[in-house]
């Protein structure tokens, strides 16, 4: 919007505040209710499985950057973020302000005393560790950790000191476990009150992953789950509450979704996590309109019962209310119950505010915020950013949001940030509203904010301007400070040095607060250190203070090492409150043993002053191994106690210390001999290089054999030793003990040397060999073998080496048949760029049994096999019947599985086969199919095309207690108009038949062109009932569409996700999928935008049935 301009102000930077005024409650405190909406419905999330713990040698690549551009071209969606999002043209001529923000006054003097420095200022994850535009920098604070994530997508855990306790972790780490793969827009959360970490993320298609960690450390096992929504989740934003962890997306149309995901279920870790969704209609106004969920922070958890919050905003200059407000969506989550489920709307009037905050630069996209470079970046405009925290003080419950806006009405950027209260004794409403802002011509934007435990803000942005490179600057208040004012000077801990050549930006920050303390905040966000390179910067800063508050801070000594004994033990200490302290006493508990407690003999510790103090008496580690050492001060006036006390773990390594682990390879367990090789690995944890162990291997607990390994293993190396051992029919107890190492010495380290295991022997069974060869992405590649009861029995990958063949061998039962089951966590099969992966599965005579029936499978490929002569080969068929009357263009496709080597079709009784599974141009009659493959299997099946392509859906309503029923009729399939009739009455284009009393109705559709569906259904006095005509009902919407199609289906199924497959117009796949069930229907999104105009069919899979339906795409 252009205004007309103030009066300027003198410039204000750094040493003067830049918040304005304070709006009272009873100025705004009216709040109009607008609407309640009940439109639950349910899914839920399917879980994938747990993970190994990722410190145990578990590592994944990230995701293959060309697949992802690969899909970007097909999937719009996907990235880049804000889907339909497109510049306003037109403006409210009325829309207010005027002028600068009402609440901007840039002459207003900073508090006294009141500059904040940080007492973290670290690097975060980088472009070159990354690789990947714009990072969508988030991250938390935990009990023990900081947690930084970056798109496409890396995390690295941090101590509280900012020391990086992990490396670089790719996300496909934990994803990649579960056979899936990583995509894009990270989220990361604390769940305090469980003290677990909460990480989701988009793989592929319309999927969202979720990941709960079992424990407060990241590194350790983490519990994936998947779900899927109709359409694709682009800009997904989480808050955790109480009954749920609730999440926003946009997903255009004119409805706006909210996902509640069972909170209890997720932590419980159950097998399918119930889920619902709701959905709002849009405000409008503007393309591009989402909500940003409340999360709830703290050690207090709101009232029991309390709705989640989802808000948005809702600018007069939009064109749908007459007054700048925020709009509250409460949700209320029946989860025995969803018809009870739903959303309360109401709006809170706010002091005046322009959402319009920069000039469009005209270099592109949403280029907004000036650069030195003449390229805008984008700013984020009409959103709340991440995160709206929410605290619960006992008093009154609190949440805070922030967003940009024009502060001088002359489009530069600023920060208004909006303060909720709810007590006892009246609803939410605004406590303190402010804006940031400055008339100095740099823009501050991308925000997030947060409250401490004391009712402190935190507040942390970027900056940018036509001669400021972009970086990043923090401010804040106390809870004490006049309402409305950052009383913090504002800090600038990340100075950029370069501008990059392209709009996308950021996309969000984030604002935490230390659980430990309750008053430390933690901000990462993203800035330029040079042209086109992006960095992040974590920082942290505390804004409460106690009049005393010393804590300690970090381990001096001792150092982690193999000599450790009698040990004296040094200590930094920091005094964080506003008085000088003397002498207090401080203790330390080692391996949970007595407190030993001593006085820090002291002159003074100033404030914001680091002591280091060493113990008069030390402790005595002897024996090698890892132990528990607790620092603590006991100040008894101390004001904040809950940092007083800091874990550490101190390792003593031993000289001489061998482990040993046995080594499955493929996940086999069971041999067909009577002998087998036996693998350990074999790890120096100690010193001094081992050059000569010996170790004894016991069977059922007796010792049968004592074997000698001789070499050089440095500190830290590994490597495998083998050795052959007799077995018995069934299970085999197996353990290991180590006598010595380098010739005399005892290991030191017993507990990490004594495998034992389980190893089950047939010798009357069958070998079997699997030759497994891997395409250009073998990271995506996992397969899995099962027995007829579906136990897994053998697995392996994903892989490492590309376009290489791996040899596995298992002890099968030459009586029974097995699934085959392979994987691909990118969901294109072992086919991409070309390149082809394969398998092939012989029995001991080197006869195949089987193999890949097709490398582009999708996401999963199963396959039967016997090792008897039994032949497991079947057919389904999906036909689409003639489009209309005449036209002979009917079409089968066929779906053949547990078939070996190449399959032959036919369908004139075997006169000719061919390889192509599709049959076109078909007429209407009954046709005999017949398929073979090499193996000399063959299968028979029989299939009719009609004329007519007409299905319909027929839903009743009861009769109840005397009253009327109704008839709802839904068609798909039909050409030009279709009619309705019941009774054999008048044909109306009225689907709906109402006013129905309690018996049988004849419910006939008809199309334009002649096409009839005839069927009957009973209007009951006691429950609703639906009728499908045909085995399934398939609603394709737009069709013809330019691209994008809504699918609607109803299948007899209980799949959450349903698989489909999309075939050209001469029956070749292009690619996979799935819809997935939300209540009694199936959903989902099909993109051809990658692809010509032109008709194409998807079949879907639902178990009994292979339907089809046909997709036309046009310009």
């Amino acid at each position: 919007m252009n205004y007309t301009l103030p009066v300027k102000q003198p410039v204000c930077f750094n040493r003067c505040i830049l918040v304005g005024i304070t709006l009272l409650v009873s100025s705004i405190a009216n709040t109009l209710t607008a609407q309640q909406y009940f439109t639950a419905e349910n899914t839920f999330a399917v879980k994938l499985g747990t993970t190994k713990p990722l410190y145990d040698r578990v590592s994944a690549l990230p995701t293959d950057s060309s697949k992802l551009r690969e899909r970007k071209a097909n999937k719009p969606r996907i990235i880049p973020n804000f889907a339909g999002r497109r510049q306003m043209l037109t403006h409210n001529p009325e829309a207010l302000p005027t002028g600068h923000d009402p609440l901007f006054n840039p002459a207003h003097s900073r508090m006294p005393m009141n500059d904040i420095l940080p007492i973290i200022n670290i690097e975060g994850i980088g472009e070159a560790a990354s690789g990947s535009a714009p990072p969508d920098v988030n991250g938390d604070i935990g009990r023990d950790f900081y947690v930084e994530i970056v798109n496409a997508t890396f995390f690295r855990v941090f101590d509280k000191a900012g020391i990086p306790v992990s490396g670089l972790i790719s996300a496909n780490s934990i994803w990649s476990q579960v056979q899936q793969t990583s995509a894009g827009d990270p989220i990361l959360l604390y769940d305090q009150a469980v003290d677990r970490w909460f990480l989701t993320e988009f793989p592929s298609n319309n999927r969202v992953l979720i990941a709960i960690s079992h424990t407060s450390d990241p590194r350790g096992s983490w519990d994936a789950y998947a779900f899927q929504t109709p359409r694709f989740p682009d800009f997904p934003k989480y808050g955790i509450w109480g009954d749920a962890y609730y999440l926003t997306t946009n997903e255009g149309g004119s409805n706006f979704p909210i996902y509640a995901i069972n909170r209890e279920d997720i932590l419980a870790g159950v097998e399918t996590a119930r889920i619902q969704r709701l959905t709002v209609p849009k405000i409008g106004g503007i393309s591009f309109e989402v909500g940003q969920p409340v999360d709830w922070d703290g050690l207090v958890a709101p009232p029991a019962g309390s709705p989640g919050i989802v808000v948005k905003l809702n600018d007069d200059d939009w064109g749908t209310t007459t007054t700048d407000e925020i709009v509250f969506h409460k949700i209320n989550i029946d989860w025995d119950n969803s018809a009870n489920s739903n959303i309360e709307q109401l709006s809170i009037p706010t002091a005046p505010y322009d959402t319009d905050g920069c000039q469009q630069e005209n270099t592109g996209g949403f280029s907004c915020i000036p650069q030195p470079n003449g390229q805008g970046i984008d700013g984020a405009e009409w959103i709340i950013c991440n995160k709206a925290q929410y605290r619960n003080f006992g008093t009154h419950e609190a949440f805070v949001m922030a967003f940009m806006v024009d502060v001088t009405g002359e489009d530069v950027a600023g920060i208004r940030w909006i303060e909720f209260r709810k007590t006892s004794m009246e609803d939410w409403h605004i406590f303190q509203e402010g804006t940031v802002g400055s008339d100095d011509g740099i823009h501050r934007f991308m925000p997030s904010i947060a409250l401490d435990g004391q009712g402190g803000i935190g507040l942390g942005y970027a900056v940018s301007g036509p001669d400021k490179h972009p970086s990043l600057r923090y401010t804040g208040r106390y809870a004490g400070d006049p309402t409305g004012v950052m009383t913090f000077t504002e800090y600038e801990f990340a100075t950029g040095s370069g501008s990059q050549g392209f709009d996308r930006f950021g996309d969000y920050f984030s604002m935490s607060v230390d659980p430990a303390d309750e008053s430390t905040f933690w901000f990462v966000g993203q800035y330029l250190p040079a042209d086109n390179t992006w960095a992040t910067r974590i920082v942290a800063f505390a804004a409460s203070r106690d009049t005393i508050d010393v804590f300690p801070l970090s381990l001096l000594s001792p150092a982690n090492d193999a000599t450790l004994g009698a040990q004296s033990l040094s200590v930094s200490v920091f005094n964080r409150g506003l008085t000088t302290v003397f002498d207090f006493p401080i203790g330390y508990q080692f391996n949970n043993g007595a407190w030993i407690t001593e006085i820090a003999d002291i002159d003074s510790l100033p404030i914001d002053e680091e002591l280091t103090f060493t113990f008069a008496t030390p402790f005595d580690i002897q024996a090698a191994g890892t132990y528990p050492l607790r620092i603590a001060t006991f100040l008894d006036n101390d004001g904040n106690k809950r940092n007083d006390t800091l874990t550490f773990m101190v390792t003593k390594f031993g000289l001489r210390d061998v482990a040993l682990e046995y080594v499955v390879e493929g996940n086999v367990g069971v041999v067909c001999s009577e002998e087998t090789e036996i693998s350990l690995l074999v790890k120096n944890t100690g010193l001094d290089t081992v050059k000569h162990f010996v170790y004894t291997v016991l069977y059922a607990g007796t010792p049968v054999d004592t074997l000698t390994w001789i070499g050089s293993l440095p500190f830290g190396e590994e490597t495998t030793v083998v050795f052959s051992a007799g077995i018995s029919e069934g299970e085999n107890q197996f353990s290991i003990n180590v006598d010595t190492v380098n010739y005399i010495y005892t290991d030191e380290v017993p507990s990490n040397n004594q495998p034992a295991w389980l190893l089950t022997a047939h010798p009357s069974g069958q070998n079997v060999f699997l030759n497994f060869t891997t395409d250009n992405f073998p990271e995506e590649t996992t397969w899995e073998l099962f027995d007829h009861e579906n136990n897994i029995i053998a697995s392996a990958g994903p892989f490492a080496e590309q376009q290489n063949t791996y040899t596995f061998q298992f002890c099968l039962d030459p009586e029974e048949c097995y699934t085959f089951t392979i994987y691909d966590a990118f969901g294109d099969g072992m086919s991409a760029q070309g390149v082809k992966g394969d398998y092939e599965i012989y029995n001991e005579s080197a006869v195949l049994i089987a193999d890949l029936p097709k490398a582009n499978f999708g996401s999963q490929s199963n396959n039967q096999f016997c090792l008897t002569d039994q032949c497991l080969f079947a057919l389904q068929v999906g036909v689409v019947h003639e489009s209309a009357p005449g036209t002979g263009d009917g079409i089968a496709l066929v779906d053949a599985s547990n078939s070996l080597g190449e399959v032959t079709y036919s369908i004139n009784n075997g006169t000719t086969f061919q390889t192509g599974n599709s049959f076109l141009n078909l007429v209407p009659g009954m046709y005999t199919l017949i398929a073979k493959d090499d193996a000399g299997c063959q299968d028979t099946t029989v299939f009719e095309i009609l004329s007519c392509n007409l299905q319909t859906l027929i839903t009743t309503e009861p009769a109840i207690g005397g009253d009327v029923g109704e008839i709802h009729v839904t068609s798909s399939g039909g050409i030009g108009t279709v009619t309705y009739s019941i009774q054999e009455g008048v044909f109306v284009q009225d689907s709906f038949f109402t006013n129905l009393e309690p018996g049988d109705y004849i419910v006939t559709v008809k199309d334009s062109v002649g096409c009839t569906s005839t069927d009957t259904v009973t209007v009951s006095t006691m429950v609703s009932t639906s009728f499908i005509t045909a085995a399934y009902f398939i609603q394709v919407s737009p069709n013809p569409g330019k691209g994008v199609f809504q699918i609607n289906a109803r299948f007899e199924s209980d799949n959450v996700f349903l698989p489909y497959t999309l075939f050209t117009d001469t029956g070749i796949p292009l690619f996979e999928g799935t819809i997935v069930s939300y209540d009694d229907w199936y959903r989902g999104e099909i993109s051809l935008t990658a692809y010509p105009v032109g008709i194409y069919y998807i079949t879907f899979r639902s178990g009994r049935d292979l339907a089809v339906s046909r997709l036309i795409k046009v310009d």
